[in-house]
């Protein structure tokens, strides 16, 4: 019975998904930390409806790098409507890195972004 126990115990430890952080509009300008292999998940309001998208302006790829497509969850069921869009980014390596997202029109060449979302990610 006590190995079934410790057998399950470390069955559960190495099943369990990586530990995540979760960031939004009101964590701009943050320092976060995590350790080799754990997520990093951004969720910012948006409407990709209007052309506006969320991008990645600048991050270190060798510390940090990105971990699928941009989600979009709407707030309601209306067509058009706003919500919220979500960036995941996975921990590489040890190391400091500025994570700079932009939202902006990409077909709109020169011009500035509508909104700046940048945050510290440290990595142990």
């Amino acid at each position: 019975m006590y190995t079934l126990s410790i057998i399950l115990l470390i069955v559960s430890f190495s099943a369990s998904e990586p530990v995540s952080v979760k960031l939004t509009d009101e964590d701009l300008g943050r320092t976060v930390e995590l350790g080799i292999g754990e997520t990093l998940e951004v969720v910012l309001s948006g409407n990709p409806t209007t052309g506006y998208v969320w991008d990645v302006a600048s991050l270190d790829r060798d510390i940090l790098k990105e971990v699928g497509e941009t989600e979009f969850k709407p707030d309601r069921e209306a067509r058009g409507s706003g919500g919220k869009m979500i960036m995941r980014f996975m921990a590489q390596a040890a190391g400091k890195t500025s994570l700079r997202l932009i939202y902006r029109r990409p077909f709109e060449k020169g011009k500035p972004p509508a909104k700046v979302f940048e945050v510290t990610v440290s990595v142990k």
